[in-house]
């Protein structure tokens, strides 16, 4: 003859299991809350005038801001002259701190979420034939649409300009 189960095992079994079901339910929700493609932000070169003027990156966010954590990384290769470390900021509103990697490498780390259209650059360059890349990371968890475009760079070759 099997023992009949008392009350009080009935409830600590069903104490037990809510925990593990609760667990069960809330993975499926937890892999679904993935943030959805980030639309309409674009990173490009820009030429303006001569090579020496006006050389800069405009950084657009349209659809959806650039999240907080994000990194823009200024980087120049090759060339002779002036580093970019004197570039200028423009329409980002004091939401950027700035770190020196090396005399060719700045990055750029978004302090909050940004929305609207800014500038990297500076009225006159004195590096001659060089190239620089300006390069967006966002941060874990989010990714770039189809819209979006990450990745820009400028190529400059004596007072030739040619943003790519």
């Amino acid at each position: 003859m099997t023992p009949a189960l008392s009350r009080r095992t009935v409830a600590k079994g069903a104490a037990w299991s809510v925990p593990v079901i609760g667990a069960a339910v809330a993975a499926p929700l937890a892999a679904a809350s993935v943030q959805a493609p980030l639309e309409g932000i674009v990173v490009e070169g820009r030429c303006a005038g001569l090579g020496l003027l006006g050389r800069h990156f405009r950084v657009t966010a349209s659809a959806d801001p650039i999240p907080a954590g994000s990194v823009l990384t200024v980087r120049k290769e090759q060339g002779v002259g002036l580093s970019l470390i004197d570039w200028n900021l423009e329409g980002f509103g004091g939401l950027l701190s700035v770190s020196v990697i090396d005399s060719n490498t700045v990055a750029y780390t978004f302090a909050d979420d940004w929305s609207g259209r800014g500038t990297l650059g500076s009225a006159v360059n004195v590096d001659l034939a060089v190239r620089l890349y300006a390069t967006l990371e966002l941060p874990s968890g989010y990714e770039a649409g189809e819209t979006s475009k990450l990745a820009g760079s400028i190529r400059n070759t004596l007072v030739v300009c040619r943003d790519d």
